[in-house]
């Protein structure tokens, strides 16, 4: 029989030629066209009777076609496969990134599941993007609260920082600080960088977290000489009385320089 019939079967919905397929000893595993697998076109399809047959019949949970079968559950809202999938030795784990994935479709409920089953809420997909990182680029707010509340880091990078993406978000950036441990983790410059933006509110929230207003980025630029440079005034005024109200004179002696 040729390598592909049985993922056509499955394709076409016919459990009988399926089970004739699987009963000759054809591997449920064989691939057609080198990509599409029996498994994952039954779940694309919502066909639960041959995913069960399939899943019965020893076919990898594993095995990737033009995803794998636990993501193909996600991108088609196939939740209810996942129990059996997992049942059947699914590793939710590798490749890293199915948390991604359930933000960048804006499933919850994927996204919790996959958070009380194991899941890396870090880990980072082949393109660098992490559950936190997605979720903020697409403001998916209640998202971000899930990860947050199960252990994401707001100091773990992806695509960027977290904290240097919401730097225009004051609201977003005060949620996130609320989840740094210590000042010792955040980004060097991220205040100086929140000047660039021209975003007072951040600076204050920056600094109230304790973060210093003496680190540079790259370690040239200070917060002070970029307000100045960019003629942010208000920024300037409260950095100044910042460092009075601290008797900061390394601060002070910025205005100099």
């Amino acid at each position: 029989m040729a390598s592909g019939n049985m993922e056509l079967a499955a394709s076409i919905n016919s459990i009988e030629f399926v089970q004739i397929h699987l009963d000759a000893g054809v591997s449920p595993n064989l691939k057609k066209d080198g990509v599409y697998t029996p498994l994952c076109s039954a779940i694309r399809d919502d066909r639960d009777d041959i995913v069960a047959l399939l899943l019965g019949r020893d076919a990898d949970p594993n095995l990737p076609a033009s995803e794998y079968p636990a993501w193909k559950c996600i991108s088609h809202n196939r939740l209810h496969y996942l129990p059996s999938l997992l049942a059947a030795g699914a590793d939710l784990r590798s490749p890293p990134g199915i948390a991604e994935l359930a933000v960048a479709f804006n499933n919850k409920d994927a996204l919790m599941y996959l958070l009380l089953n194991g899941v890396d809420v870090n880990a980072a997909n082949e393109e660098g993007r992490t559950a936190l990182t997605t979720a903020i680029r697409d403001n998916r707010g209640p998202l971000l609260d899930m990860l947050l509340a199960h252990g994401a880091r707001a100091t773990a990078r992806g695509v960027d920082w977290p904290l240097c993406m919401v730097l225009k978000n004051p609201q977003l950036l005060q949620r996130l600080l609320e989840h740094v441990g210590s000042a010792k983790g955040v980004t060097k410059g991220i205040i100086e960088l929140a000047v660039q933006a021209n975003q007072l509110e951040s600076v204050k929230l920056l600094v109230k977290a304790g973060i210093s207003v003496e680190d540079r980025t790259g370690g040239v630029f200070s917060p002070l000489t970029s307000a100045i440079r960019e003629n942010r005034k208000d920024i300037v005024r409260y950095l100044v009385d910042e460092a009075i109200e601290k008797s900061d004179k390394k601060l002070v002696h910025l205005l100099v320089e």
